[in-house]
């Protein structure tokens, strides 16, 4: 049976690796300049999916929230950046 650690380690793994996909796919746009629509909508479903995922962790694991919270604002944030295109650097 898995405890409520590795669950939420498990998700927090996966929520990562998203992220780290969906920046990859960003930067290989803005290289390329040529969209691949699938892998790039591809990317931004799974983090919604992310979302959708982090919202029932939340409910069903109070303890962890502040963790989960901390994830739930990168992949908003990614999420705007995919929208957006680009990746804006906040040190400019």
């Amino acid at each position: 049976m898995e405890t409520n650690e590795q669950r939420i380690n498990e998700f927090l793994n996966k929520a990562q690796a998203t992220v780290d996909r969906a920046l990859n796919e960003l930067m290989e746009v803005n290289i390329i300049r040529e969209n691949d629509p699938t892998e790039y909508s591809e990317a931004q479903r799974d983090l919604q999916l992310l979302n959708d995922e982090i919202e029932e962790l939340m409910n069903n694991y109070p303890n962890e929230r502040e963790k989960l919270h901390e994830v739930n604002q990168q992949i908003n944030e990614i999420q705007k950046v995919l929208v957006r295109g680009e990746i804006i650097n906040d040190n400019d």
